[in-house]
């Protein structure tokens, strides 16, 4: 059994190159149009099936395709200190605390995870 994972980041800068290979892990033929969605039929399908996630992709749902991210990413991650004075001023003190221990538990999950995600 093989485990085949998509960066998010790699996905977003490189979309067709991470679909095709995706595709190619899971042995299913690759189509470029494989990246657009832009008929009624599937606007209708996305609107259903993301609805009981209310707003959490409604980028996607109000996009027609997948196409590289346009401005520069930069992989480089804040600094704890800055994140957590983020979290403290949005959530208050006690949620920021939450928040660092759910992030710092989730790390190593998120890294061995990342070991499998597919190199293009």
């Amino acid at each position: 059994m093989s485990i085949t994972v998509i960066d998010a980041d790699d996905l977003l800068d490189n979309p067709d190159k991470v679909i095709e290979s995706y595709c190619k892990e899971v042995g299913i033929e690759f189509s470029p149009d494989m990246l657009s969605w832009d008929t009624n039929e599937d606007k209708n399908q996305a609107v259903e099936a993301f609805k009981k996630w209310d707003g959490f992709h409604d980028d996607a749902i109000g996009s027609s395709s997948l196409k590289p991210r346009t401005k520069a990413h930069s992989r480089t991650t804040a600094t704890v200190e800055s994140e957590d004075e983020e979290w403290k001023q949005k959530y208050g003190e006690e949620a920021q605390k939450i928040i660092r221990d759910t992030v710092n538990a989730s790390i190593p999950h998120y890294e061995h995870l990342k070991s499998f995600a597919i190199k293009i």
